[in-house]
């Protein structure tokens, strides 16, 4: 759904998918909250450059141990990381130019996989561990 000028909020049905494994939907006007409920099985999601808002529950993004890819650059996401991780295999967590606060959690550094972070244009504090 990349740059498919799909606007309003993402419908229930697609948020309910709980074997969705791949959802991409950058580049559009998709508002509302689309962050907090998707599948155990995501592998990527990608919803940057939209008018997505609210907050980014603690811990919500440890919670999908799946994830590979994860997006939700240039949006009104709010909130902070948390510090529960279990995600072995992230691979590219993109964050800037959102309204994310508080501290980079350590525990990212105990992602092995991790090779992109990219948190600039945000609220956030604090250093990444120097084994990153």
């Amino acid at each position: 759904m990349t740059k498919s000028l799909t606007s309003g909020t993402l419908p229930q049905e697609y948020v309910d998918l709980e074997s969705l494994i791949y959802m991409v939907c950058g580049a559009n006007k998709i508002s509302g909250s689309a962050i907090g409920a998707l599948g155990p099985q995501m592998r990527m999601s990608d919803v940057s450059q939209n008018q997505v808002s609210g907050h980014l529950s603690p811990g919500y993004w440890g919670m999908m141990d799946t994830l590979i890819y994860f997006s939700i650059r240039n949006n009104k996401i709010s909130g902070t990381l948390g510090t529960q991780n279990q995600n072995t295999e992230l691979v590219l967590f993109l964050l800037m130019s959102t309204l994310l606060s508080g501290s980079i959690p350590t525990d990212l550094g105990k992602l092995t996989s991790l090779t992109y972070l990219l948190a600039r244009d945000t609220v956030m504090s604090g250093s990444c561990q120097p084994y990153m």
